[in-house]
């Protein structure tokens, strides 16, 4: 995995300029790779989580964009989850 502190920032100013609810940090284990996902409602991120665990893929961090951004950036993994979702097909890699 290459993710750096920096792109960590990078999508999470993105998606605070997007109005975002959630950012996701998914990954792909086939090419051991992070991407971001912008979700702008708490649905839409209740939907991310399920299908990227429904489609072999993993998540690494959940950011809360209602939250304090620095302060989770302290976390050694953020994992604010949306108080809707209930995880279906299967777990996380923590």
């Amino acid at each position: 995995m290459t993710t750096t502190r920096n792109d960590i920032n990078h999508w999470l100013e993105e998606a605070q300029e997007q109005n975002c609810a959630f950012l996701i940090i998914g990954h792909d284990p086939f090419d051991n790779e992070n991407f971001p996902c912008y979700c702008a409602t708490e649905e839409a991120a209740c939907e991310k989580l399920n299908s990227l665990l429904k489609n072999g893929n993993r998540y690494d961090e959940v950011y809360d964009m209602s939250m304090d951004i620095a302060a989770q950036l302290l976390e050694r993994r953020a994992h604010h989850y949306p108080k809707s979702w209930k995880r279906k097909g299967g777990d996380h890699n923590g």
